[in-house]
């Protein structure tokens, strides 16, 4: 008896011993080890999911949307997650994939779920699938274990910015990463940055921060929405801030408009007193949706072909020879140099430079004699006539190559050796000018050897190159009495003055002889006598100037300067022989004219806006590319007398 008291109390024994260490080990599991635990349990049934900012929106000065964002989706299967219920078939209608599209899915899969890392790791089905096709995917997840719709934000452009604003704003791009912590891809909008435009300047403040989300999976790998619990938190996201630009959108979409689609082209448009930017226009332009949604190499090779005209360059910012622009910084020189403003000199269309044993004796009679002066002896000016006796405000308004000719001969030692490029560089044209948009170029405006014969040609704006907007910085020096503002879009951006400390008398010249080249004589016929820049104030068989038409309170006047610069290729259909008889030109290149540039600005009540066009291989500086200023003043003082916002 007592042995079997004795047994049946050590069997007891055992039994409270094994109970108690299973509540000491269940104490430890549920109590002390809970969080642990817990946390392995749930990592099981969760999935972090990057969640990406929503980009900041792009706005006109008006407030307009310029920029917005829509939302595409991207398809994506976990391979640890996908079982025997998935279903190939329905996936494949709604792609319209074929059976081979749909055995390479599941090779992928079946392949990933092998390896310990890769089943963990998603593949991307396809990117960017419809809104419908991604609702019906959400719709039937529970035939899809393992599926997983991603919403992906786009640029949505409005009033076609996608075109006429591509080399302002920039490419964005999908951007996608794979990490393996957190398990999926990272996918987010980021600016692309060849273009360099405000996407890529000002990502900083667009891009925001991203975040992530949890999303709970049952035991079959179906997802059961977002996980809520208290063990894990998804972290927020801060979305990007929306930007406003100097812009006005109807003023660009209306110039992109009229240039047409024959000629390379610029046009800017900016408010001198402070520096904003109305209007940026490129053209031939790309479409920024068709690299929202990919683009073949076949197709970037045919936006690189020469027939193209290269969309890709921002002419705005790109080097070109500027003619007779630069006659206006020429002369802020020699009137700051003390140059009098009634120096004269007698042009009769050709400058004639050479040295008496250069002299050919064709004719000897005893009437008269007739000299011959060898090519490079001689430098025309555009007027084969000549314009007669001028002086530097004529030589201005009527653009007159002798004067500056004859400018730098005789005062070549004491200004134009030693002094011309500090001008240069002190009216904004031997820096950048600090946009706020990268891949701007410097002007080209030093030569090897400072001579003479290098000086007769960039003394009227050859052999030197400079951006349309430096060009629309110099104008905007001018209007600004002297001052020097950084250009910019972005509306908050902190710009620069920089006073240069011209006299008021220099500035009132300049600006009452770019106002003569509009106004002077301009319906004369002698062209000798009439301004470059006549059309900029009539409409097209008009005697009666459009700024004079309506019920307008307030004057308008316009300021300007043209220029025709030579390209290095021969425009001239017909020459002219020693005996003067006209014959055709062999060289002739009729796609190689010149290219022409207008560059001014309108004033109107105590308003400015400026406005350069420079038009590659457009002709006449005095023709088609102010023909086309016309059209954007007319079209400023159209806006500015709705909106009031100039």
């Amino acid at each position: 008896m007592i042995n079997a008291y004795s047994k049946r109390l050590k069997t007891i024994s055992v039994i409270i011993l094994l109970f108690f260490i299973v509540l000491i080990n269940f104490f430890y599991l549920q109590i002390v080890k809970y969080d642990t635990f817990s946390e392995r349990a749930i990592s099981k049934v969760i999935r972090k999911v990057p969640i990406d900012a929503q980009r900041g929106q792009i706005l006109d000065r008006l407030g307009r949307h310029i920029v917005r964002n829509k939302n595409v989706y991207d398809l994506q299967i976990l391979p640890v997650d996908v079982n025997e219920n998935f279903d190939y078939d329905y996936l494949g209608d709604l792609l319209k994939y074929d059976s081979i599209q749909i055995e390479s899915i599941k090779n992928k899969i079946d392949k990933s779920r092998k390896s310990y890392s890769k089943k963990f790791t998603p593949i991307t089905i396809v990117n960017k699938i419809s809104e419908i096709t991604a609702f019906k995917l959400k719709e039937r997840n529970s035939q899809f274990p393992g599926l997983l719709v991603r919403d992906i934000s786009m640029r949505q452009y409005e009033y076609e910015s996608n075109i006429n604003m591509a080399h302002v704003l920039g490419q964005t791009v999908i951007d996608r990463k794979s990490y393996a912590n957190p398990i999926f891809d990272k996918i987010t909008l980021a600016p692309k940055f060849r273009g360099g435009g405000l996407e890529n300047s000002y990502d900083s403040i667009l891009s925001g921060k991203s975040g992530d989300r949890l999303y709970l999976f049952d035991a079959r790998g179906v997802s059961r929405g977002t996980y809520e619990g208290g063990l894990y938190r998804s972290k927020d996201v801060i979305p990007g801030k929306d930007i406003q630009l100097s812009i006005d959108v109807e003023l660009q979409k209306y110039i992109y408009d009229i240039l047409g689609d024959s000629i390379p082209a610029s046009v800017i448009c900016m408010i001198p007193s402070n520096g904003e930017i109305l209007a940026f226009v490129n053209k031939p332009s790309i479409n920024l949706n068709d690299f929202n949604t990919g683009v073949s190499q076949k197709y970037l090779d045919s936006l690189n072909a020469s027939k193209a005209n290269y969309p890709y360059i921002n002419r705005s910012i790109r080097k070109y020879v500027p003619g007779s622009i630069l006659k206006i910084p020429i002369s802020i020189m020699l009137l700051e140099e003390g140059i009098g403003k009634n120096v004269k000199s007698n042009c009769d269309g050709a400058y004639e430079f050479g040295v008496p044993d250069t002299l050919k004796i064709l004719n000897d009679t005893l009437v008269s004699d007739s000299i011959f002066y060898p090519m490079s002896n001689i430098k025309k000016c555009w007027l084969e006539s000549g314009h007669g006796d001028v002086d530097l405000n004529h030589a201005i308004y009527g653009s007159c190559n002798y004067y500056f000719y004859d400018s730098v001969m005789k005062n070549y030692s004491n200004i134009y050796k030693n002094k011309w490029l500090l001008w240069m560089k002190k009216l904004g044209f031997g820096s950048l000018t600090g946009i706020d948009i990268e891949l701007e170029s410097i002007a080209s405006i030093e030569v090897k050897a400072n001579k003479k014969s290098n000086m007769l040609n960039m003394v009227i704006g050859q052999n030197i190159e400079v951006t349309p907007l430096q060009v629309a910085q110099l104008i905007n020096l001018v209007a600004n009495d002297g001052k020097i503002i950084t250009p910019h879009f972005y509306k908050n951006y902190n710009k620069k003055v920089n006073d240069l400390n011209l006299s008021p008398s220099t500035i009132k010249y300049i600006k009452q002889s770019m106002k003569d080249a509009v106004y002077k004589n301009s319906l004369s016929s002698d062209l000798a006598e009439r301004g470059t820049a006549w059309r900029a104030l009539y409409d097209p068989g008009s005697e009666i100037p459009w700024t004079m038409e309506g019920d307008r309170t307030e004057d308008i006047t316009i300021y300007a300067k043209t220029g025709t610069a030579e390209t290095g290729k021969d425009y001239r259909k017909q020459l002219t022989d020693n005996n003067g008889l006209k014959y055709e030109n062999i060289n002739y290149l009729e796609d190689k004219k010149p290219n022409a540039w207008f560059a001014g600005y309108i004033e109107y009540g105590k308003k400015q806006v400026s406005v350069v066009v420079m038009l590659e291989n457009g002709g006449k500086g005095g023709k088609l590319s102010t023909d086309i200023a016309r059209k954007v003043f007319k079209k400023i003082i159209q806006l500015n007398e709705i909106y009031e916002h100039y």
